[in-house]
């Protein structure tokens, strides 16, 4: 039975706020949590958006989108998006506003400074782990580090709440400005197995066999911080010798948000075991043998539905979620056996060549066991949640006295206050 805490009224209606901006990894993180919310909670849900065609921006598919209109309601565009919030500022209301770790934007903080009972929890845009707290040997990118310290006040306040992914986390956050008792171990509910039942519409995850060796091949575009120009044409034009030599298999592209769509399927379409896909990775990983892709939270995802995963990607560019191994550097996933890695194309194509189904069998049975000890999905996760998201609502009811600063309209108009009035710099 759910408890209420003393601190909140039984009358306030409690709601929360999913703010969509960029990804559609947003929605694989958080569209779980808010299921499992809508089943044990008694609250009204809402997705916003600036952008009044996000859910094709996003490329979201289908099924995502009836789940959201099963659970909440839309309010995409600017018109939406003033309508509700007049709505909700007349309203006796406790609201939790959900955002991707990117930081707030400018309608997260209108939202935030007008609605006095709400406060701010932000989540990871993408199942990707960052430095665990036991691991030595970090990538250290300075600038990069400098730059998140910077900022931090400006993309988060001082009063929000962080769900990690993981409890093994918390000191990366900690140390990037996160207070720990800010900090929230909620694990990977799009991990789940009753998620991801419930996604597919299916009573199991068991596979079924394909005539030919299926490989769901997920891809990335060059970055400045993850992958260099260089790598990314040698990574591209090795995939394209691949599927070439492996005319027997079938390989699904599915290409990232982001990138340029043309020049990749000029150089990947001349070849017929080769299809293209913009359904999700988990959907594409479900009807595949083994996902090969770019770094990315793909690889994880793919095991989570069954699938053994394989990292081809030469990194280059350290970052807080790499670590030295020898005279190189290989993503965490790799380092923590989440899924296979290889930089060289040689050795890719001898490890293909020699794959069968027992192979794929063991690789995954490893690989999922490392996935559910990391992201804390071996617990009693699904109360936990609950705690978590009482404690938000409850420290919402009392926003209004105690986040009085961080909600005032200086701070929300700040940055335009000191163009006008350069006494106020």
């Amino acid at each position: 039975m759910n408890l209420i805490p003393i601190d909140m009224n039984k009358d306030e209606k409690k709601i929360l706020i999913l703010f969509l901006h960029d990804s559609t990894g947003e929605l694989f993180v958080a569209l779980p949590i808010i299921w499992f919310l809508k089943k044990y909670m008694d609250i009204e849900v809402h997705f916003v958006s600036k952008y009044p065609d996000i859910l094709k921006r996003m490329n979201v598919s289908e099924r995502y989108i009836q789940i959201m209109k099963e659970i909440g309601t839309f309010h995409f565009g600017s018109s939406k998006n003033i309508t509700l919030l007049i709505k909700l500022f007349f309203s006796n209301n406790i609201i939790v506003q959900m955002s991707c770790d990117m930081g707030a934007r400018r309608m997260d903080r209108i939202y935030y400074s007008l609605l006095k009972k709400s406060t701010m929890v932000f989540f990871t845009h993408a199942y990707m782990l960052h430095s665990l707290n036991n691991l030595k040997n970090i990538a250290i990118n300075t600038t990069l580090e400098l730059r998140v310290k910077n900022n931090f006040i400006s993309a988060y306040g001082t009063k929000s709440d962080y769900l990690l992914n993981t409890s093994k986390e918390s000191n990366y956050f900690v140390k990037r400005g996160w207070a720990s008792e800010s900090l929230h171990a909620i694990g990977a509910f799009g991990y789940s197995e009753e998620w991801l039942k419930f996604l597919f519409k299916v009573n199991t995850l068991k596979k079924e066999k394909n005539k030919h060796l299926t490989i769901f091949v997920p891809l990335r575009d060059l970055h400045k911080n993850y992958l260099t120009e260089a790598n990314y044409k040698y990574q591209i034009n090795s995939l394209a010798k691949i599927f070439k030599k492996f005319s027997s298999y079938q390989f699904i592209v599915k290409l990232h948000p982001r990138q340029e769509p043309r020049e990749v399927k000029e150089i990947f379409g001349i070849y017929s075991n080769v299809s293209f896909s913009n359904d999700s990775p988990f959907e594409l990983a479900l009807k595949s043998d083994l996902t090969m892709g770019f770094w990315s939270s793909a690889s994880t995802d793919s095991v989570s539905v069954g699938t053994p995963a394989v990292e081809f990607h030469k990194h280059e560019i350290p970052h807080p979620q790499l670590i030295h191994e020898g005279n190189k550097l290989i993503s965490l996933n790799e380092h923590l056996e989440l899924c296979e890695g290889f930089d060289d194309a040689k050795l890719l194509e001898v490890f293909l060549r020699e794959l069968d189904n027992d192979k794929l069998q063991m690789m995954h049975k490893r690989q999922y066991q490392n996935l559910t000890n990391i992201y804390d999905l071996n617990g009693n996760y699904k109360q936990n949640l609950q705690n978590i998201f009482y404690l938000l609502f409850s420290k919402a009811s009392r926003a209004h006295e105690e986040q009085k600063i961080d909600k005032s309209f200086f701070k929300l108009f700040k940055k335009l206050l000191v163009k006008i009035v350069p006494i106020l710099k």
